[in-house]
């Protein structure tokens, strides 16, 4: 991943639908994006403390660990992760509550209409832009502080 410019993105899938796995990571990988899927909570919580990914789409409702401990979980070690949830149960969404407070990017109704993830992904693509942008003006901005603070000191000194 480049600081600017982040042409595709490495998501991590965690659904125990199979089919939905394969279809996802199919048209993922057409975009360009790396995927990496599980269905399998534990196993995918381990590969997200082992390995950097950039977006996690995540089933709210699975067993034995739903979406949103498992993201409860991942937001303990990785707070810049962005983090899609999907269901297919549309009485049984997230709240706007646990999307707050768990600092959940986007919710995806799961349906034939892959190009609304698409555009979330795409958004959080934007997103990690946007973030990894003001990390580079933050350490640039330190950097030229320090370096007047040296300056400041130097002249100071020579006085």
């Amino acid at each position: 991943m480049e600081d600017n410019k982040l042409k595709n993105a490495k998501i991590l899938i965690i659904d125990d639908d199979v089919n939905l796995i394969d279809m996802l990571t199919i048209i993922l990988n057409k975009y360009g994006h790396t995927v990496v899927a599980f269905t399998e909570p534990v196993s995918a919580i381990e590969e997200l403390k082992n390995e950097k990914y950039d977006i996690l789409l995540v089933n709210y409702l699975m067993t034995p660990v739903n979406g949103e401990k498992i993201v409860e979980l991942v937001r303990q070690y990785d707070k810049e992760m962005y983090i899609i949830l999907m269901s297919i149960h549309r009485d049984l969404s997230p709240s706007i509550e646990i999307m707050q407070n768990l600092d959940i990017q986007a919710y995806f109704e799961k349906s034939s209409h892959f190009e609304q993830l698409i555009i979330l992904i795409q958004s959080g693509i934007k997103y990690i832009e946007k973030v990894n942008t003001a990390k580079n003006m933050k350490t640039k901005l330190e950097e030229y502080l320090l370096d007047f603070a040296k300056i400041l000191l130097g002249t100071i000194g020579a006085k």
